[in-house]
C-alpha cells in the first residue's frame, strides 16, 4: 500500500508547514503581478507621451507647410500619423504581454 497525498500531510502534521510555504510564494507571485502590471502602465504612459510629442512636431509642421502644400496631403498625413500612434501603442503593448506569457511558460 502506497500512502500519499493529503493522507500523509495530516498524519505528519504538516499542514501549517505547506501553508505557510503557499502563503509566501503567493504572496510572492502577487508582487511580481502587480509589478509587472504597473510597469505596462508605466510604459504605456510613456508611450502616448511620446507619441503625442511626435504629433505636435507633426502639426507645428502642417502648420508651417500649410501654404505650400495641399489641405488634403497634410489631413491624409495626420490621419496616417494618427493611425501609426494607435497600432504602436498596441503593438508594444501586445509585445510586453506576449514576452510575459512565453517566459512563463
Amino acid at each position: 500500500m502506497m500512502v500519499n497525498g493529503l493522507v500523509s500531510v495530516r498524519q505528519y502534521e504538516r499542514s501549517n508547514y505547506f501553508r505557510s510555504i503557499y502563503i509566501n510564494d503567493l504572496e510572492k507571485s502577487t508582487n511580481v503581478t502587480f509589478s509587472q502590471y504597473m510597469l505596462n502602465r508605466w510604459m504605456a504612459i510613456h508611450l502616448d507621451i511620446l507619441c503625442l510629442t511626435f504629433s505636435l512636431i507633426a502639426l507645428i509642421s502642417a502648420i508651417n507647410l500649410k501654404g505650400t502644400m495641399p489641405n488634403e496631403i497634410l489631413a491624409f498625413s495626420f490621419q496616417i500619423l494618427t493611425d501609426m500612434i494607435l497600432f504602436f501603442s498596441f503593438s508594444l503593448r501586445y509585445a510586453a504581454e506576449i514576452e510575459t506569457y512565453l517566459t512563463s511558460a
